[in-house]
């Protein structure tokens, strides 16, 4: 009987670290958890225009900088609106996606960012999945400093498939700010508007996190080994 403290204590122990961490990154599957999606009035079958400043996907905000001049789109599946051109994207997860490039195909180089959380030194990866027409392609940054992707699974073929997603990856290392701005971006600068370049699935990971213990992770420890004290004091 002696051993069922120890072993209840490190039960424990393992059971909350193993639920410890935090989600890094807000909503990357860009879903609609308020119900904030609006169908365009008179517009193309699921999509909701979202204008430069706009809050409307929790966890974003959509901007834009002098070479934009149009709206990007949030875009609700099952609905595939791009099948007349022979494309039919549905969303990578979930209902929704995000479409950098809008409505009219002309809001160049729109950005949709989000403020995360990190810690100085740590390596983190990013992986979101890409899909697009004509070579459109996604700039990720990270307080403005480009984060270098690649396709760990190889290129899709875009023409003519059904969704068509392509996943992406690339690593960074958290700075001396520990609330840094992650962007993606329809680019680079100067690059030609294309009918669709479209992102989701997007996540952040602690990339080293298996290696180096997170200072929650060293709390709890604490706390187990407090508990095995605790419990070996009572017998005594």
């Amino acid at each position: 009987m002696r051993f069922v403290a120890p072993v209840t204590c490190f039960g424990l122990f393992f059971s909350l670290a193993a639920h410890a961490g935090v989600p890094l990154l807000q909503n990357g599957g860009f879903e609609d958890p308020n119900g904030a999606w609006v169908q365009d009035a008179g517009g193309l079958s699921g999509f909701m225009s979202l204008q430069p400043g706009s809050t409307s996907i929790p966890g974003w905000i959509v901007s834009t900088n002098s070479q934009s001049d149009g709206p990007t789109a949030w875009i609700r599946a099952p609905v595939q609106p791009f099948t007349g051109s022979g494309y039919a994207f549905t969303a990578w997860e979930g209902s929704y996606y995000f479409d950098l490039v809008g409505v009219h195909s002309n809001a160049l180089n729109s950005i949709i960012s989000q403020t995360i959380s990190v810690a100085q030194g740590t390596s983190y990866k990013i992986d979101f999945n890409w899909g697009n027409i004509s070579d459109g392609l996604v700039t990720v940054t990270v307080d403005g400093a480009n984060v270098v992707l690649s396709t760990p699974l190889g290129n899709a073929s875009y023409p003519g498939q059904t969704n068509a997603w392509t996943l992406m990856e690339g690593t960074f290392v958290g700075g001396s700010n520990p609330n840094p701005v992650l962007s993606f971006g329809y680019g680079p600068p100067g690059q030609n508007a294309v009918t669709i370049v479209i992102i989701d699935g997007v996540s952040l990971t602690a990339a080293s996190s298996t290696d180096v213990p997170e200072p929650m992770t060293l709390s709890l420890f604490g706390m187990a080994l407090a508990g095995l004290a605790a419990s070996r004091s009572r017998r005594a």
